[in-house]
């Protein structure tokens, strides 16, 4: 379990530096400051609703389940947003080269 959770970290600090990277060479100039505003405003809206659905779904359910649902949620919307938009996905890392 550490070295699974060492991996998930060190993947997840490596893609989340190449996108940001990524995004900053992407957007032209003028727009940046907007979309780094954007996103960081729309991820702590998200983040602020997911607690708390997370928390009432955590009231109903058993824990592990909860976790379970979570979980499978959290795949499913990374194969959507990630997989399935993947040319979209390439110009944006491969800007970070």
């Amino acid at each position: 379990m550490l070295a699974n959770r060492a991996a998930c970290g060190l993947l997840a600090s490596n893609s989340i530096i190449l996108r940001s990277s990524g995004m900053q060479r992407y957007i032209p100039e003028h727009m940046r400051s907007r979309v780094n505003a954007f996103q960081v405003a729309y991820s702590t809206a998200v983040c602020s609703v997911f607690a708390v659905g997370v928390g009432a779904l955590g009231e109903l359910l058993d824990y592990r389940a909860c976790i379970t649902v979570c979980g499978l949620a959290a795949i499913i919307t990374s194969i959507l947003f990630i997989w399935v938009r993947r040319e979209h996905v390439r110009k944006i890392f491969e800007a970070a080269e």
